[in-house]
């Protein structure tokens, strides 16, 4: 695992986590 699947991991997380508290 690089340090570019690693930022990729966690940038989909943070998009997913931003997304689920827009919608409430």
């Amino acid at each position: 695992m690089g340090l570019s699947s690693i930022y990729q991991l966690s940038h989909l997380a943070i998009v997913m986590v931003m997304e689920w508290i827009y919608r409430l």
